[in-house]
Order: structure tokens, then C-alpha cells, then sequence
């Protein structure tokens, strides 16, 4: 159970970098 929480964590955690290198780049075009 622990490491599905930790999956789960660890892929929010990139796809929030995602995410902000994303509009970070849009931001400043």
C-alpha cells in the first residue's frame, strides 16, 4: 500500500513540474 502511495506521489509531484516548466516556458514567450 505504501508504494502505490508513493507512485501516485512521486507522478503528481512530476506532472506538477510539468505542468509549471510548461506554463513557465508559455509565460514567457
Amino acid at each position: 500500500m505504501k508504494k502505490l502511495i508513493a507512485r501516485v506521489m512521486a507522478l503528481l509531484g512530476s506532472l506538477i513540474a510539468l505542468g509549471l516548466a510548461a506554463g513557465a516556458s508559455f509565460h514567457w514567450r
